[in-house]
């Protein structure tokens, strides 16, 4: 029998390998192959859910099978960087300030 794979989210934002689409087993076989899915780029935020299926269709689509998942997105510049990286930038002067020394008064 063969099957088509097909992944699918309810936003259509994700990129989906699922090796060949079209798959041809005999009744009792398996096939496996690494899932790859793919967001959009999120550059600055927090985790993001994201749900999606991946369904092995048959020429009968009553004979469908759905599995359902969900990965977590991360950011590339988590949003708790910010404040972090704002303390570090405005400690520096207090820092440089303190390794130069304080200048010594005329007597």
């Amino acid at each position: 029998m063969r099957y088509t794979l097909i992944g699918e989210d309810d936003k259509q934002a994700l990129l989906f390998n699922v090796g060949e689409a079209t798959v041809a087993l005999e009744p009792g076989a398996a096939y496996k192959h690494r899932l790859t899915v793919r967001g959009p780029v999120c550059w600055l935020g927090s985790s993001q859910p994201r749900s999606f299926s991946v369904q092995a269709r048959t020429e009968k689509r009553s004979d469908a099978q759905t599995l359902s998942a969900q990965f977590i997105q991360q950011a590339l510049i988590p949003i708790w960087l910010i404040p972090l990286a704002l303390l570090a930038f405005l400690a520096i002067p207090l820092l440089r300030h303190a390794a130069t020394g304080y200048p010594q008064s005329a007597l």
